[in-house]
């Protein structure tokens, strides 16, 4: 028969593999939900997996879609990213592999402006800085 110690350790281990394996569904509903906020056009993800050994990223059929919502922009049946972890560990990113499956992209050129133009207006930053006047130095 199981005693307490032994029925708490199990529990805990089984409560460690749900969150390990709970843990891609939290950014893949993310991203699904929040496409738009995120680079300005809705996007399904159907997988997301971690391989927490290795530290390597798999996206399984991601798809990106034009502004109008209905059309494909991208595709990537699978997009697999392998870092090598141990030199992530002393702050010096390396990836090892990246592999795609499947891209598909449909580029269009209207005029002047390509249909991937609003992903770049996106993320581009109209916000000035101002700096400082630092020549003249205060004792």
């Amino acid at each position: 028969m199981l005693n307490k110690k032994h029925k708490i350790l199990i529990g805990f281990i089984a409560f460690i593999i749900v969150v390990l394996i709970a843990i891609p569904m939290i950014p893949k509903n993310y991203i699904n939900n929040n496409g738009k906020e995120l680079i300005g056009r809705t996007i399904n993800l159907e997988g997301l997996s971690l391989n927490y050994f290795t530290g390597g990223l798999s996206l399984g059929e991601l798809l990106i879609y034009e502004e109008n919502g209905k059309d494909t922009f991208l595709y990537v049946n699978d997009l697999s990213v392998n870092p090598n972890v141990m030199a992530c560990i002393g702050q010096n990113y390396v990836i090892e592999e990246i592999t795609i499956d499947r891209l598909k992209c449909n580029t269009v050129l209207t005029d002047t402006i390509f249909n991937f133009n609003s992903i770049i207006t996106h993320f581009d930053d109209t916000t000035t800085v101002e700096e400082e006047d630092t020549s003249s130095v205060n004792c």
